[in-house]
């Protein structure tokens, strides 16, 4: 692809740089259209994890205190980051590259994820503090807030799948990774949390 042959030209003016032009008296640097089509590229990587990493950081404090539970805070991300890696996943199956366009995939859908595990949670934990069990306050809340987050999964997924009929590319890999990432979302929301909370409470840990 154009992205691939202008990441190994830039590769190659750095290693001729370094094998024939490099000396304590001679300071070279290129520039151009290769150069600072590989620097933007470094920087999207770059930004991108940063962005990714901080975000991740705030939404577990802020699960914390809503929830009053560091544990709670801490199982809140296991429906949030998994889904994430594997948007990213998927780009990299279907060599979507990081561009512009693509590169809020990650935070987008991260703020569209987090909110269904809020519900989800402080659902569970206000059965359970009205005496509920464990398992009694998961199935309350599937059948209460579950309900909920499926039919705003389902509206969400079905308004960004329309960008795929469109005919710019960003756009449409904008779409289908972030519909994708909304399902993964629904299924850990459901599936992966729950679970996740039962095997934690029966080990005693």
């Amino acid at each position: 692809s154009k992205a691939d042959a202008l990441a190994a030209q830039a590769e190659l003016a750095d290693i001729y740089i370094r094998e024939h032009l490099s000396s304590p008296e001679l300071s070279v640097e290129y520039t151009g259209h290769v150069k600072l089509y590989d620097d933007m590229r470094k920087y999207l990587v770059v930004a991108q994890v940063r962005s990714l990493t901080l975000a991740a950081i705030a939404i577990t404090l802020l699960m914390c205190l809503l929830l009053r539970s560091w544990k709670l805070g801490l199982f809140s991300m296991i429906p949030n980051v998994l889904p994430i890696f594997c948007g990213l996943a998927l780009m990299a199956a279907l060599d979507i590259r990081l561009d512009p366009g693509t590169v809020m995939i990650a935070s987008v859908a991260l703020g569209l994820v987090v909110d269904d595990t809020c519900h989800f949670l402080v659902n569970v934990r206000s059965r359970m503090s009205a005496g509920d069990t464990l398992e009694q306050a998961i199935e309350a809340s599937m059948s209460g807030s579950g309900r909920a987050i499926i039919v705003t999964s389902l509206i969400l997924t079905s308004g960004f799948s329309v960008l795929v009929l469109g005919s710019f590319a960003p756009s449409m890999y904008f779409g289908v990774v972030t519909a994708a990432v909304i399902v993964i979302a629904l299924v850990a929301d459901l599936v992966v949390l729950p679970a996740a909370l039962l095997v934690f409470r029966r080990t005693g840990s």
